[in-house]
């Protein structure tokens, strides 16, 4: 446990905590909007997909 937050340790291991989860969050956003995006051109018919490329 750290009890002191201004220490170099704390402030490090909080940071890259801080970063990893924004990171999976961003990641997982990405893919959830690119997942959507695609899942939602999938289900257009093939003409407009064709013209849209």
């Amino acid at each position: 446990m750290c009890y002191l937050i201004l220490s170099f340790k704390c402030r490090k291991l909080a940071g890259w905590l801080a970063g990893w989860l924004a990171g999976l969050l961003a990641g997982w956003l990405a893919g959830w909007l690119a997942g959507g995006l695609a899942g939602w051109l999938a289900g257009w018919p093939t003409k407009t997909l064709s013209t849209t490329l």
